[in-house]
């Protein structure tokens, strides 16, 4: 299942550290991410457009107890339009072949002044 509504907001071109758990809703179990493939976007729902993929080893990091991090560097937001609601998915296949879609929302990106 799949946790909806994990609303957010950032920055344009600062440095973001998202965590996120992943549990398995009906037990309220963690799920061991460990060799899993994790893919994260963040996308304008608008324009069909994907404005960022972070994968593992690539801006995202298994960490223990059902966690990864997504990390966004500066650059990855730099250039995306403040002000804008967008949409953000991560999908999880572990490995067992099984894929998950883990967490949906929306992220607000907001202008910085200084």
């Amino acid at each position: 299942m799949t946790e909806e509504l994990q609303n957010f907001e950032i920055y344009a071109g600062d440095t973001n550290n998202i965590l996120i758990t992943v549990t398995n809703l009906e037990t309220g179990e963690v799920k061991d991410l460990t060799g899993s493939d994790i893919e994260w976007v963040l996308y304008d729902p608008n324009l069909d457009e994907t404005l960022i993929t972070k994968i593992v080893g690539s801006g995202i990091t298994i960490l223990p107890s059902g966690i990864m991090l997504i990390e966004l560097d500066p650059e990855d937001t730099l250039d995306i339009l403040p002000a804008n609601w967008y949409v953000h998915e991560a999908e999880v296949t572990d490995t067992g072949g099984v894929i998950s879609t883990v967490t949906t929302g929306y992220v607000k990106v907001k202008r910085s002044k200084a």
